[in-house]
């Protein structure tokens, strides 16, 4: 009702190709500003964030979330690299004068021939991979709504996501933790702030510091920071969140009296935060990766021999 009421300033149609089959939709781009659901409506405070590969930790001044990244996808590259290699048989079969005989394909200008099952299994790959990145598109949103709900004036540190792609390739490319930096770039910036103070990456090394002067360097293996002078206690991304708030984006250095001053009103917070992490983390272990519930699984033989003679 919203959007119909709004002025509408262009009508653009768009094709979409959703299962298998095409549509046509219309989409009215209406002037003024989207709605807003009051369950996602943008405070105004600070919010300091820890991207990791694998989790990340939002601290903001009343509320602190320590989850998985992305922790609901589930991951199809079984089955599309099943695809991909039924689509390579195919294409081989289709098109024998394109290649050498030892199986790589001929240099020079070619011409492929697709059947059209080919085409169906093409398909069927790009349907999953469509669906797959519109649970992560979706999870993205829902996350990047939780943070500025805490705040629009977002701190975090400035990590490059093309040296984790050497590291941690197939991880970056299933999670794409890029896509929720950007979204959560724009979706700030349209609240009303500048690119100064909404989205500051930064330079520092607060993952090995603590509340004191004294630095402890830790191997990425070691997640909880343990502090024998200052007597601190806390999981390392949370605290390299939280530390985050108080960093001078234009000096790019960690202002350790601020963070003594706002460590007692936010303690609790961030083991709350702490605790409820580490619940869905043991959740997230404990569930079967299998219906079978560990327990070792054959084909028939009568089913082992229909597949040999396909073969």
């Amino acid at each position: 009702m919203h959007g119909l009421l709004s002025k509408i300033k262009y009508v653009r149609l768009v094709r979409r190709i959703l299962n298998q089959k095409t549509y046509w939709f219309v989409q009215l781009v209406c002037e003024g500003d989207p709605y807003q659901k009051p369950k996602n409506i943008i405070g105004d405070g600070t919010v300091g964030i820890d991207l990791g590969v694998s989790t990340v930790a939002i601290v903001g001044d009343s509320e602190t979330i320590w989850t998985p990244f992305t922790v609901e996808l589930t991951s199809k590259q079984k089955i599309v690299r099943k695809l991909q290699r039924k689509m390579d048989r195919q294409r081989r079969a289709n098109n024998p004068n394109n290649f050498n005989s030892n199986g790589t394909v001929n240099p020079g200008k070619k011409r492929w021939n697709n059947s059209n099952r080919y085409k169906r299994t093409a398909s069927l790959k790009r349907e999953i991979e469509r669906k797959q990145a519109a649970h992560r598109k979706s999870l993205h949103g829902r996350l990047v709504n939780q943070t500025l709900a805490l705040g629009k004036n977002i701190k975090t540190e400035k990590v490059s996501v093309k040296a984790w792609q050497k590291n941690y390739s197939k991880s970056i490319g299933f999670k794409s933790p890029a896509s929720f930096q950007s979204e959560l770039k724009r979706k700030a910036e349209n609240a009303g702030g500048t690119d100064k103070n909404v989205f500051d990456f930064t330079y520092c090394t607060f993952s090995r510091n603590s509340l004191c002067v004294n630095k402890q360097k830790k191997s990425l293996s070691q997640r909880v920071h343990n502090c024998s002078k200052c007597s601190l206690t806390m999981q390392r991304d949370i605290l390299s969140a939280y530390l985050s708030r108080y960093i001078d984006p234009k000096t790019e250095t960690l202002s350790i009296q601020l963070a003594r001053n706002g460590w007692r009103g936010m303690e609790q917070s961030l083991l709350d935060g702490w605790r409820v992490g580490s619940n869905q983390s043991a959740r997230t272990q404990a569930c079967p990766k299998s219906p079978t519930n560990g327990l070792s699984y054959s084909k028939p033989k009568n089913l082992m021999k229909r597949q040999s003679l396909k073969r």
